[in-house]
């Protein structure tokens, strides 16, 4: 069982195993036989209260007690699904400290697969606290520290035990490494190739093997298994796999052209949270691409994209703040707050709006300050914006925020026009100044 929005070094495997003793007939009496203090009762009854059975409900706080109870016989797989129970807060209040050493006692037994990926993980990650507040509650005595070289060495003796989540975040470590050997490259795709071939290959395993397909790493580009990759992935649920093969479907990469798929890829996308998805879907409603959801509808998606830190989501939160609809109000104050946010995530647009507002060119303008406006005018035109190069060739050429410097003025409004900006061309047909 996975819970996406939990800290990604967790993967959440409740293992089952039975020790003689107990059998199906003996079922009735499992909580009988729990209390008398039989080990495989104990983890059976800890496991149908964390899922819940016919015959018991889910109870969390119970599932806890009874992996503690198997943990504090040393028996590994009580020690870490209890760890797992500590890392989520679930029966228990959340302790990611106990459960780093929850996880590191059955990972020493070398008996878990699992208990080492993820203590090599959390090895390599460090612990990872939600709040301030959580981290307040480290304990004193507490000592845990990195290890990546340790780290290292637990995933290489999964690897050579076949052992495909580590043969998977081996190849992640190499894949994203600044410099790489011609060696380590090749091995990105080995290590994938045979982690696919495994049905415990997590989803990443076939979105990062479709890079490889798609860029030639370690293997010759192949367009048609890329797309296949990503159908894997997206049948286990990766949502960046699903924006991937939405991506090649709304733009026809290897793939025929079918928009309608792409935008229910997108749709899954976002119910996983994910900025980007959660963007396309917002402009498919406002453009009216999806009939059944009210183009108003879109700003709640711009919304959540921009709670991620989506600048072009915060940019066209911004239009529809500036201009309202039948849901909002025109709101000038918020939505030049939501041009500053997007601007500052770099979006060059909003970059140029935002230059517009110091220039004092803009409605109900608080303050004008050229220097300003230069300098988010330059930020827009660096990124081939081009209404922030008309704007900068205006302070450039009449010495607003910056030296006069016409020639260089000049140069930009032609780089303007060259971009496509059609007031820029209009200034150079009629030989207007900036």
């Amino acid at each position: 069982m996975v819970f996406r929005h939990f800290p990604h070094y967790v993967l959440f495997f409740l293992i089952f195993f039975s020790f003689a003793g107990v059998s199906a007939k003996e079922k009735d009496s499992l909580r009988t036989a729990a209390e008398a203090g039989n080990t495989a009762a104990q983890f059976r009854l800890a496991n149908e209260y964390f899922y819940g059975s016919r015959t018991r409900k889910k109870n969390y706080t119970l599932a806890a007690h009874w992996y503690l109870t198997v943990a504090n016989k040393n028996v590994p797989e009580g020690m870490f699904n209890y760890a797992l129970c500590l890392d989520q807060g679930l029966g228990v209040e959340r302790n990611p400290f106990l459960a780093a050493e929850y996880y590191r006692k059955a990972a020493e037994t070398k008996t878990l697969p699992y208990a080492m990926f993820n203590y090599a993980l959390l090895l390599r990650k460090g612990i990872v606290c939600r709040s301030r507040e959580e981290e307040k509650r480290r304990p004193q005595n507490f000592n845990f520290e990195k290890d990546e070289a340790k780290s290292n060495l637990l995933l290489e003796e999964l690897i050579q035990r076949g052992f495909a989540p580590a043969m998977t975040e081996m190849a992640e470590i190499l894949f994203h490494k600044k410099e790489r050997s011609p060696e380590e490259t090749d091995r990105i795709f080995t290590l994938l190739y045979r982690a696919s071939k495994d049905s415990a290959a997590p989803a990443k395993t076939f979105r990062y093997l479709s890079d490889c397909y798609f860029n030639g790493i370690g293997t010759r580009p192949d367009g048609v298994r890329m797309i296949e990759c990503l159908e894997r992935a997206v049948h286990k649920g990766d949502a960046m796999s699903m924006l991937k093969l939405a991506y090649c479907l709304e733009s026809g990469v290897y793939v025929d052209l079918n928009e309608k798929r792409a935008l229910e890829l997108y749709q899954r996308a976002a119910k996983y949270g994910h900025g980007e998805a959660l963007f396309k879907v917002g402009k498919a409603i406002a453009e009216n691409r999806i009939k059944n959801i009210s183009p108003v509808q879109a700003m709640e998606y711009y919304k959540r994209a921009a709670e991620k830190n989506h600048a072009e989501a915060w940019y066209r939160l911004g239009e529809i703040l500036e201009q309202g609809n039948e849901k909002v109000k025109a709101d000038i104050v918020s939505a030049r707050n939501a041009y500053f946010q997007s601007a500052r995530l770099g979006y060059p647009r909003a970059q140029y709006r935002v230059g517009l507002f110091f220039l004092g060119e803009e409605e109900q303008t608080a303050v004008k300050d050229f220097t300003a406006a230069v300098y988010w005018f330059r930020q827009g035109a660096e990124r081939g914006d081009g209404p922030s190069m008309r704007g900068l060739a205006h302070c450039l050429y009449h010495g607003k925020g910056c030296d006069a410097d016409r020639s260089l003025g000049m140069y930009w409004l032609k780089r303007a026009a060259q971009e496509g900006d059609l007031r820029a061309m209009e200034m150079i047909r009629n030989r207007q100044i900036p």
